[in-house]
């Protein structure tokens, strides 16, 4: 029963980790590899009981504040993302005032009417 309890202790571990691993590649700008780190947590948290042992409240309560500080730093880059989309698009309307505009066609005539 001691394993099983160390066991467990060690999956709550691993979450905290996961969590700093998601902290490193957000802080890099790794976002391609959070789907296989996220995939891997959550199976992990499945097999979790819902009520967790007091021993994990240490790994838990790392957990969480790395999340926040994950959550801040993706707000941060999706608002930098948002102001910059903004500002592109402000830029292409600008442009789009200098764009030239089809010449309108010249209607001819010759000598022949």
């Amino acid at each position: 029963m001691a394993s099983d309890r160390g066991r467990l202790i060690l999956a709550y571990e691993r979450v905290a980790e996961l969590g700093e691993q998601e902290l490193e590649l957000v802080r890099t700008g790794q976002y391609e590899l959070l789907d296989a780190l996220n995939a891997e947590r959550q199976e992990l948290i499945a097999a979790l009981p819902d009520t967790p042992p007091a021993e994990a409240s240490t790994a838990l309560l790392r957990a969480a504040a790395v999340q926040a500080q994950v959550e801040a730093l993706l707000s941060g880059s999706l608002a930098h993302a948002r102001a910059q989309l903004v500002r592109l698009d402000r830029g292409r309307s600008a442009m789009s005032g200098y764009a030239t505009q089809a010449p309108k066609p010249v209607h001819r005539v010759d000598a022949s009417g």
